[in-house]
């Protein structure tokens, strides 16, 4: 039996005969008893919980749709009530106008909380020489592993689209309006009702923050089915001409990460291809 079981049972007051791993992370564990979730953090992680935490009770009231309501215990650990805990992507279903629907409102909602109620989320805009010279040193370093990894793999000129749009991501970009973003609003992190079709909740706030409104459409870019351009038109809310555009230039991120991560780039290089094929850089 594991320390954080011990933990558990001694917040409960009683020995737990069954409970299920849901996955260890590396700064992780999370844990499945009597429909409750315990997360188990790192002790330098117990900070982004604690701003997690301030963050969603913020949001609660101004949010239709279950989201984490979570209670930290002895600075330790985190529990919260399961949200019927099948995602959108286990069911393997196509969006529906009802899911449209209900995620659109979702995002509008979001979007909608008072940013007067989020100021400890807002940071200095000017950074100091050593942080602009720290941030264009990173940036160069992952376009020049990017270029090390795909080397010959790819034609020049896609290398040459990656360098440039890092460029542009990186330090050209800006979203011209700001709002609370979940940032990743995708099937994982939506909790969902088979049997009635229907969102029975959203998860993972992890990374919310201020930031441009076009990251919470970015997962539904790209795609054959107009999920995103039925998205945006439920949406309805600060839209302008370029906005669909935005959103696809954001999505195109994603293809970065995945080819400085380890296990995609070892194990599955021709999703890479087909990623860069589909975000356009092939």
């Amino acid at each position: 039996m594991s320390n954080n079981i011990a933990l558990i049972e001694k917040n409960l007051g009683h020995e737990i005969s069954w409970y299920e791993i849901i996955s260890k992370w590396w700064d992780y564990e999370v844990i499945l008893y009597d429909w409750m979730i315990y997360r188990f953090p790192r002790p330098d992680k117990m900070m982004d919980l604690e701003l997690e935490k301030r963050k969603l009770d913020i949001i609660h009231p101004f949010i239709s749709l279950p989201i984490p309501d979570f209670t930290i215990v002895d600075d330790i650990f985190i529990v919260y009530p399961v949200i019927n805990w099948i995602t959108f992507d286990d069911c393997n279903v196509p969006f529906s106008d009802t899911i449209i629907d209900t995620l659109a409102s979702f995002i509008k909602e979001l979007h909608s909380v008072p940013m007067d109620k989020l100021d400890f989320m807002n940071t200095k805009n000017d950074q100091t020489d050593d942080e602009k010279k720290w941030f264009q040193d990173w940036v160069q370093s992952m376009k020049d592993d990017v270029a090390k990894r795909l080397g010959t793999k790819v034609p020049a000129n896609t290398i040459a689209a990656l360098t440039t749009y890092m460029d542009e991501l990186f330090f050209t970009y800006d979203s011209p309006i700001k709002a609370f973003v979940h940032t990743d609003i995708q099937g994982k992190n939506i909790i969902y009702d088979p049997d009635q079709d229907k969102i029975t909740g959203i998860i993972d706030f992890t990374d919310s923050r201020i930031w441009g409104i076009e990251l919470d459409f970015c997962h539904f870019a790209f795609r054959e089915d107009e999920v995103l351009e039925k998205m945006v038109t439920k949406y309805l809310w600060h839209l302008d001409n370029e906005f669909i555009k935005r959103i696809e230039f954001l999505a195109k991120r994603s293809v970065i990460w995945e080819i400085t991560n380890d296990d995609i780039y070892n194990n599955k290089f021709s999703y890479l291809i087909d990623q860069l094929k589909k975000y356009r850089f092939i």
